[in-house]
Parts: structure tokens; C-alpha cells; sequence
């Protein structure tokens, strides 16, 4: 029984560790999108204002940059 004890205070012990870690370790990510999923995690955004975020990047990406695609013509 006590090899089983220790064996779920290290699991445990070891999640605690990772969860702190993940928590707060830097996103280094300085793209718009790096930075709106950094509020997303920290939860200064809901969901729904990250898709309709990434939307509105999207969409102005579409707009500078489109996307061709081979074998589309006068598109």
C-alpha cells in the first residue's frame, strides 16, 4: 500500500509542476495571432471574442494577401 502512496504523490506532484509551469512560462509569440491566443489562455478574452478576432484577421489577410490557387483563373 505505501509503494502506492508514493507512487500517486509523484504523479501528483509532478502535474502540480507541469500545471505552475505551463502557467507561467512566457508565449514568446509576438505575431497578432500569438498574442491574441495569450489573452485567450489567460482569459482576458472569452471564445467568442478570439474567433471573431482571428475573423477579422483573416479576412484582412484575404484582403492584402490572397491566396492563389494553381489552376484558378481571373479569380
Amino acid at each position: 500500500m505505501e509503494v502506492v502512496d508514493v507512487v500517486v504523490l509523484t504523479i501528483l506532484a509532478v502535474g502540480l509542476v507541469m500545471a505552475i509551469g505551463y502557467a507561467v512560462w512566457p508565449i514568446r509569440d509576438r505575431s497578432e495571432e500569438g498574442l491574441l491566443l495569450r489573452r485567450l489562455l489567460c482569459a482576458e478574452i472569452s471564445r467568442s471574442e478570439y474567433r471573431h478576432a482571428v475573423a477579422s484577421l483573416a479576412a484582412r489577410e484575404e484582403q492584402f494577401s490572397p491566396l492563389t490557387v494553381p489552376g484558378d483563373r481571373g479569380a
